[in-house]
């Protein structure tokens, strides 16, 4: 089973361009109108080739939550000092989960993965051809209490891929995540939502529908709200970035 951020596209481009983006402009004071924002600012032409680098190689990956219709496995520990690890199936909800956690000062972390098959509104333990609809939860906390690197980051998703044809998934669900540094850094907030975003499983990339994000991020001295809106169609993806007073918008082309 691949590990379910690598199928999750806005987490790692709303990521990035918080930082690279945000130094655009201000948004102490948004205005009721949003503009056009130049094309030349140098920091968004920076956040732009990293939103469009990241958008054309992690856009594939959003196919590979297929892999979990070949069955749940649990993940390898990420560390190598996990002090609880356990999975299992419940019949009774048909949830498959999978639990650790580590606590190693002045670290901790906790990862909690589920995912449920089913058959025409029944539970399957094991998903067959006859399986139209998959559920995948995703839950992580890391906190580090280090004098020169402490943060709080949780993280999650909940999915749901349905089975539209014996070669395509929809993805539907939403999800987010929230870090907070040190008080001199700052933290910034996540959240993203998935709909009816469709993917042939082997053409490797969504066709349709649409991922919305905002972030806000806050910093000593103020704070600032982005959106990035993402529609998907067969040969590309069009985005639209906004910070409240001035918007970016382009198209990624996929390879091939």
């Amino acid at each position: 089973m691949k590990s379910l951020p690598k199928i999750i596209l806005l987490t790692m481009v709303g990521l990035l361009s918080v930082f690279l983006i945000f130094g655009c402009s201000s948004n102490k004071n948004p205005s009721s109108s949003v503009s056009q924002g130049d094309p030349n600012d140098p920091n968004y032409v920076a956040a732009k080739a990293q939103i469009d680098e990241l958008v054309a190689s992690v856009s594939g990956d959003m196919a590979e939550g297929s892999d979990y219709l070949g069955g749940f496995n649990p993940p390898p520990s990420p560390t190598n000092a996990t002090d609880t690890t356990y999975y299992g199936y419940d019949a009774e909800t048909g949830w498959w989960y999978s639990y650790q956690d580590m606590n190693s000062d002045p670290y901790s972390y906790t990862y909690a993965d589920s995912v449920r098959y089913s058959a025409n509104g029944t539970f399957q333990e094991n998903p067959d051809s006859t399986t139209d609809k998959m559920e995948v939860k995703l839950y992580t906390t890391m906190i580090s209490t280090d004098s020169l690197y402490a943060y709080d980051l949780n993280f999650f998703e909940d999915m749901i891929f349905t089975v539209l044809s014996s070669d395509t998934l929809q993805t539907d669900g939403d999800g987010g995540y929230s870090i907070a540094f040190a008080d001199t850094i700052g933290s910034f907030d996540f959240t993203e939502t998935f709909n009816a975003i469709k993917i042939p499983i082997e053409l490797g990339h969504p066709v349709s529908g649409t991922a919305n994000s905002t972030m806000t991020a806050t910093f000593p001295d103020g704070e600032g709200t982005w959106t990035i809106n993402l529609t998907f169609y067969a040969d590309h993806i069009h985005i639209y970035a906004t910070n409240g007073q001035y918007y970016w918008e382009w198209d990624e082309y996929y390879e091939g």
